[in-house]
């Protein structure tokens, strides 16, 4: 997970600049903003540049510019990649000496090839890039001399294979799952490298640009690159910036499991990635930020089936707007509200509220969040103790708030009133950029506090396993 202005580097020795793949496994995080990139070399006066990367209209641009021509080709993707939820499996391929014009340059999104671009110039034959260029700077997720974060690539990356003067398909990165036909990842490609090939799996913590080919070539990371447990095998929620309420007027980072707001009166909603209709999930929120009284929260768990307040509307968690017209189905909702009231709605009726059902937040805690959506539960804690005002004790599957699931796909919620930070942590073991200091690691997570019997976090593996 990168921040601001952070990118990995290298200065390569002469390699072959007419043949290489590149693979690289991410998940988008920011939307509609620069040219984010994702891999580029080039020159400190901007003469020569090679560069793969999303622009601001979110479509691939695979191009390579020499002294005011594209003569290594350039691809513009027709498609746009808006997808904040999910793993993305890229394959860009360059062989400017095929002999077939449309082969030199190619796009591979998820084992398929990319074939409608708005803008196709075909490579010229023979035509070298900047990247692999004696003495050029090669750089992964940026390039030196920003002077903020907008051509910074600002989600996840994973398993970035570079074979210099090779030509690999993607079949050699991934596969079909037999299962469920779902496109998976392949940890232990056999693939050849080349002189300048690597491959960095960011995995190591404590050596993120660690490289495993047979090359093991040393690189640079410049600025603070984040561990985490979300990865091309295992996809974990974060928030989504498709679903909020309120336009844009609130800002998603460190890889959608941080909001803020731009400030004001009025309530602002996010929704969940993914979701489920059966398991038992945990996350935990950092509400070090919030003046109980002043600055007001809500946190929860919603069906997301039915037109109902969980998302993209513009009252606080519970509530319905009716403004569109008569909303006839409802879907089920648990929440907690800061005040300790309790939010739900119901498949038949919506715009509920119980007081002084939890505990208020009267102070700076890092609360807990757990759902049993195999027996309809809800369970609210923090500072590793469950509420005791609603006798939640979700071990024992007891108290908490009980309802009826009904075979819907729920999802985390949250709303936040006014000028708020949100924070949540999935499972990753940060708040932010802050790392938990000595996480407890329990259900696929990592964690401020343990997680209840049997309770883990909300990722694919563990809704797969349920």
């Amino acid at each position: 997970m990168a921040n601001s202005s952070t990118y990995i580097s290298r200065t390569f020795t002469a390699g072959d600049r007419t043949k290489f793949t590149l693979s690289v496994w991410l998940k988008r995080a920011r939307l509609t903003s620069g040219y984010e990139k994702i891999f580029q070399g080039r020159d400190g006066s901007d003469n020569y540049d090679s560069s793969i990367n999303f622009d601001p209209t979110d479509h691939i641009r695979f191009e390579s510019w020499h002294n005011g021509a594209y003569t290594g080709g350039r691809l513009h993707t027709d498609r746009q990649f808006k997808d904040t939820t999910a793993w993305y499996h890229l394959v860009f391929i360059v062989d400017t000496g095929n002999v077939t014009a449309n082969d030199r340059m190619q796009i591979w999104v998820n084992g398929v090839r990319e074939t409608s671009f708005s803008t196709d110039v075909s490579a010229t034959v023979d035509s070298e890039w900047y990247i692999n260029d004696a003495g050029a700077t090669n750089y992964i997720g940026c390039h030196s001399g920003v002077t903020g974060d907008v051509n910074c690539f600002t989600g996840l990356m994973s398993n970035m294979n570079f074979c210099d003067g090779q030509v690999y398909t993607p079949s050699s990165f991934g596969e079909t799952d037999a299962t469920d036909g779902i496109w998976k990842i392949k940890t232990s490609p056999s693939v050849t490298y080349g002189t300048n090939g690597f491959f960095l799996k960011m995995e190591d913590s404590s050596n993120m640009d660690l490289d495993s080919s047979s090359n093991a070539l040393t690189f640079t990371t410049t600025g603070s690159l984040t561990a985490t447990k979300d990865n091309p095998s295992n996809n974990f929620c974060t928030l989504n910036p498709g679903k909020r309420s309120n336009g844009s007027t609130y800002t998603f980072s460190n890889a959608n499991t941080k909001y803020s707001t731009s400030g004001g009166s009025g309530w602002y909603q996010s929704g969940g990635s993914i979701s489920a209709t059966k398991g038992k999930y945990y996350y935990e929120i950092d509400v070090t930020t919030y003046s109980s009284g002043s600055s007001l929260g809500q946190y929860g768990w919603g069906a997301v089936d039915m037109q109902q307040i969980t998302l993209d509307l513009t009252n606080p968690l519970g509530k319905l707007d009716t403004s569109g017209g008569s909303i006839v189905k409802y879907a089920p909702l648990a929440g907690f509200y800061d005040t300790g009231a309790l939010m739900f709605s119901t498949t038949s009726s919506q715009d509920n509220q119980t007081n002084s059902y939890f505990t208020a937040v009267t102070g700076s805690c890092v609360l807990m969040i757990a759902v049993d959506l195999d027996n309809g539960r809800f369970y609210v804690g923090k500072d590793g103790t469950w509420d005791t005002t609603s006798s939640s004790d979700p071990s024992a599957g007891t108290g908490g708030y009980s309802f009826t699931p009904g075979g819907f796909n729920f999802t985390p919620v949250f709303a936040a009133y006014g000028g708020n930070t949100m924070t949540v942590n999935f499972g990753n073991g940060y708040f932010g950029s802050t790392a938990i200091g000595s996480p407890v690691s329990a259900g696929e997570g990592l964690w401020k506090y343990t997680p209840p019997t049997n309770y883990g976090a909300f990722c694919t593996k563990n809704i797969n396993a349920a």
